[in-house]
């Protein structure tokens, strides 16, 4: 595993973070083929319930322009950052982007595969792949134009722009703006929140809104959203919740992800 990834987990919260402050934690193959591997170890684990992507000081300043300048269109396709992306969207728990500093390029790709992005104050995000004759290529086009619409998004990559945290707020880019310097400690309070819940229901309504989004036709979705709800029915987490309800207390949810 890389020396520039950390990764940590405590009752049951992940903690993901790039570690290379003296280049402002900019991107390269090492970087996104250890988050890639951190990503299935994560998966696989069961006691995982909520995973926190961020570092202290900047989120990430982009790729190494110097390991990508001579790249061919087939390393593009087989990019570790499109596949740590997509890991990080398809991972079963909550993920929460806690971001400081820059967020740009691949870290703002990044960021865009997590469920929740929270910005400290004096956060700045942007795409300037425009300035160096490119756009954003593992999945920010799509991600970005579905969250916030093609035309802001169009408007951020093509005039290859920085937004700064309330901008990112008014945008729909970004959940919630925090203190500077803050973002980690309010993504950790939502965490523990979330940590609360059901961790099978969780991964299910995950599950579910994704199959809303991918499935373009009405009754299609609906169908197969209530499938996955009806896979939840007679698990213990169920049976808790709903008692819990009943009897007028808070539930005590235990349960693993299916």
């Amino acid at each position: 595993m890389s020396e520039y990834v950390l990764y940590s987990v405590e009752n049951g919260i992940g903690q993901l973070s790039v570690n290379r402050p003296e280049v402002m934690n900019a991107l390269n193959n090492e970087v996104t083929n250890a988050i890639g591997a951190l990503l299935d170890d994560a998966a696989a684990d069961k006691n995982l319930k909520v995973l926190i992507v961020g570092s202290k000081d900047n989120f990430g300043a982009g790729a190494d322009v110097d390991e990508f300048v001579d790249y061919t269109p087939e390393q593009v396709r087989q990019s570790p950052l499109m596949f740590a992306c997509n890991k990080l969207e398809l991972l079963p728990v909550p993920t929460i982007a806690a971001v400081e500093g820059y967020a740009l390029g691949g870290a703002l790709e990044l960021a865009l595969a997590c469920d929740f992005r929270i910005a400290g104050a004096g956060a700045q995000m942007g795409f300037p792949e425009i300035n160096l004759g490119l756009f954003p290529g593992a999945g920010g086009t799509v991600r970005l134009s579905r969250l916030i619409g093609p035309s802001r998004a169009k408007d951020m990559i093509f005039m290859g722009k920085n937004v700064d945290a309330e901008a990112a707020l008014a945008l729909g880019l970004v959940n919630s703006v925090a203190p500077a310097g803050e973002a980690g400690e309010k993504a950790k309070e939502m965490a523990v929140r979330l940590a609360r819940k059901s961790a099978p229901g969780l991964a299910a309504a995950k599950q579910a809104l994704a199959a809303a989004a991918a499935i373009p036709d009405m009754l299609p979705a609906v169908a197969e959203t209530t499938r996955i709800f009806s896979t939840l029915m007679g698990t213990p987490d169920q049976q808790e919740g709903m008692r819990a309800f009943m009897e007028k207390r808070r539930p005590d949810f235990r349960g693993q992800r299916l």
